[in-house]
């Protein structure tokens, strides 16, 4: 997509063409166009701020490897996966930890696409700080003394779990995503689960007691405090589940 290669474009709403790769050039995402070889044919200008270095400098996809990454075995591993993703097309999403010329290091998240005539576009976008983010509410929720469940807020599907819903019910992480709220609850009906799961989404979230039947059948009283997490179109319920059945039998 250099000077004299073809340019696509498109009329914009003011009749005006719009053409692409001045988009490409101005996103604030990094993004490369590369041919499956992994011969980069261009480059745009967050390209060289994400990763830290002159666009010209970006001549394939081995150059960006090994401009921003030190260890030998991550710039093996990134080139492996780099042939594999390119032969698929439309690869999943990755991630990727790069060093920039400054000593500093950043999350980068990498999706691919196929182009029609068989390149490859490849947008980065630095997610740092949502990383941070990550690893800390991750650190929080497994190192929590209640147990936790993420759950889908349409299918009661429970998602995620931290160590002591494991400890405390006595069913693995891989059971219970196999699993749903109703599954567990020893209270509430499937319908009735449900409509509460309804009600939490209309009031954003919700705090009751109610009884969780673990693997072994036994019953526990248990206090749920839910909120409301959403991202992108999608709808989640988190839940704090507190043991109170040694409160209830003293009482």
């Amino acid at each position: 997509m250099k000077t004299g290669e073809r340019q696509t474009s498109a009329a914009s709403a003011s009749g005006q063409e719009v053409n692409w790769e001045d988009i490409a050039r101005h996103s604030p995402d990094a993004i490369l166009i590369a041919e499956r070889s992994g011969r980069v044919k261009f480059a745009n200008t967050s390209a060289a701020r994400i990763y830290g270095c002159a666009v010209e400098e970006i001549r394939s996809i081995q150059d960006l490897i090994d401009l921003t990454m030190s260890d030998p075995d991550a710039r093996r591993q990134a080139a492996e996966i780099w042939k594999q993703d390119a032969e698929d097309g439309n690869p999943p999403e990755r991630h990727f930890l790069i060093r920039h010329r400054d000593g500093r290091q950043s999350w980068c998240r990498c999706r691919m696409a196929a182009l029609p005539n068989g390149d490859l576009m490849v947008s980065f976008q630095d997610v740092t700080a949502s990383k941070l983010i990550e690893d800390r509410y991750r650190a929080f929720f497994e190192q929590a003394s209640d147990y936790i469940f993420l759950v889908d807020a349409e299918t009661g599907q429970i998602l995620d779990v931290n160590r002591q819903a494991s400890e405390s019910l006595g069913y693995t992480p891989e059971e219970f995503r196999r699993m749903t709220i109703s599954d567990i609850e020893a209270n509430e009906s499937p319908a009735q689960v449900r409509e509460h799961l309804n009600e939490i989404v209309r009031q954003a979230s919700d705090a009751f007691e109610t009884r969780h039947r673990k693997k072994t059948g036994e019953i526990l009283d248990v206090r749920v405090n839910t909120r409301m997490i959403f991202y992108g179109d999608r709808k989640f319920v988190a839940a704090t589940n507190r043991d109170i059945t040694g409160e209830k039998r003293a009482a």
